[in-house]
């Protein structure tokens, strides 16, 4: 395999991680209609996870992609 397609196999698990935790942080955030209680929750939630010792697919199945679905800070 050449270094390009390499490459794009990473990426693409990377958007795949992201995807699987964007999934409920959107559903959780649709249920939810208080911006001011979500933004709240997902900022102390990455707050917590940037102080854990995780690996790079958990921090952007969590981070990247449930804390930004479910905050105003992916719009």
């Amino acid at each position: 395999m050449s270094d390009f397609s390499l490459l794009i196999r990473k990426e693409l698990k990377h958007l795949i991680f992201i995807s699987i935790g964007a999934v409920p942080g959107a559903f959780i955030r649709w249920q939810i209609h208080d911006n001011f209680i979500v933004n709240i929750c997902g900022c102390m939630m990455l707050g917590f996870l940037i102080s854990l010792p995780l690996k790079q697919p958990y921090n952007l199945m969590l981070g990247v992609g449930f804390c930004g679905a479910l905050t105003t800070f992916s719009s």
